[in-house]
């Protein structure tokens, strides 16, 4: 795996690889990634809070939680995967998340799988108790397979980033039609608020598609970022989650012009590393900056500007919704999800089986090939 940038700081490590950790790293592993990266953005010290390079043969338990359900992720099942274990592999010093097909649905791959993500929801508890949604198990218990399997992973309740900064090597699925794989992060207090209210922070994603679109997520074939937040604190006494959408912060921006620079390549490796302060984000890929998004004065909303092809190099200011989500700490998710409804509704997802051969095939990957969390000390 080839190193990030060397600092002109003394290099240090932790004592196991993919392990979290608590304290300053010492000695040197003669790495860049292994380099305090905080000194010279930042003005502080950092300790390395987790690490993994993805030596060994199976995920890193103390690290990573492997996600099991079927759940379509948000209500109604919109996306068509069932997340199970045989979609997350550890080989050749990276991660990897595999998209494959397997008919045999429930008798197949699915045969003894039983949903982790109880009491989860995608929904706060207040939505609960105001119309009665139910939990991710729930869900899964209820859908049948599609025949579309893959893997997701979070690091929720072992690591999460308040203030600091996440670097990874990262590769985005690519080469398959609907697929969604994104490198990503979202509030800690997720069991506790739901979501838009804990905050999500999307350091790259892309979605796999023919078709035109440039709305809700980003743009289709090209890597990009988002930072959802809501649009007021979560309502008391419970709110109606059908009408979700409304309290959702849409703040989103595109690698596009980096991309037309060859300065990163869609279908393949780049390194991304993610800024994290009370008053700041700032996104980077191969030590390229992307974005920011930064504390508005006077309201304490959220405002976020994009390098773009004009003079200066960035875009105009723009934004909606509440800083505060993004003051708590944030855990990190990869997954490969394949075929939401924007873009591929029941009667596309039919045509598209038809199309399989018998027997289980493979249909695309997206990997990491290492991540470091630093925390300010």
């Amino acid at each position: 795996a080839a190193a990030a940038a060397a600092a002109a700081a003394a290099s240090t490590t932790t004592t196991a690889a993919s392990t979290a950790v608590s304290a300053a790293t010492t000695a040197s592993a003669a790495t860049g990634r292994d380099v305090d990266p905080c000194g010279p953005r930042l003005k502080k010290r950092c300790y390395l809070s987790a690490r993994d390079d993805f030596d060994g043969s199976s995920v890193d338990g103390a690290l990573w939680n492997v996600e099991v359900r079927n759940d379509g992720i948000r209500s109604g099942g919109d996306e068509a995967q069932y997340y199970v274990p045989e979609g997350v592999s550890v080989r050749n010093g990276a991660l990897t998340l595999q998209l494959f097909y397997d008919p045999g649905g429930g008798g197949g791959t699915a045969q003894g799988q039983k949903c982790n993500m109880d009491p989860l929801s995608f929904y706060p508890p207040q939505a609960h108790l105001s119309v009665g949604f139910d939990s991710v198990c729930d869900q899964s218990d209820r859908r049948p397979p599609t025949g579309f399997f893959s893997g997701r992973i979070n690091t929720m309740g072992k690591a999460a980033l308040k203030h600091g900064v996440l670097e990874a090597r990262v590769r985005l699925a690519s080469h398959n039609e609907y697929s969604w794989s994104a490198f990503w992060l979202l509030g800690a207090d997720f069991r506790s608020v739901g979501w838009p209210f804990c905050g999500e922070v999307e350091i790259t994603e892309m979605w796999v598609t023919k078709v035109s679109w440039d709305n809700a997520v980003g743009k289709a074939m090209v890597p990009c970022l988002t930072a959802h937040t809501s649009n007021a604190p979560p309502p008391v006494g419970g709110w109606d989650g059908r009408d979700k959408l409304r309290w959702v912060a849409f703040n989103e921006g595109g690698y596009d012009q980096l991309v037309r620079d060859g300065k990163v390549d869609p279908a393949g490796y780049n390194v991304y590393r993610f800024e994290k302060e009370p008053d700041s984000l700032r996104w980077f890929v191969n030590d390229e900056p992307v974005a920011e998004a930064r504390r508005r004065k006077g309201d304490g909303g959220l405002e976020l500007r994009v390098r773009n092809d004009s003079p200066d190099g960035w875009g105009r200011w723009f934004g909606r919704g509440l800083w505060k989500p993004f003051e708590q700490p944030m855990f990190v998710i990869f997954n490969l999800a394949f075929a939401s409804k924007t873009s591929h509704p029941q009667q596309r997802l039919d045509q598209y089986r038809s199309h399989l051969r018998d027997g289980i095939a493979q249909l695309d990957s997206a990997s990491i090939d290492w991540m470091r969390m630093w925390e300010v000390e």
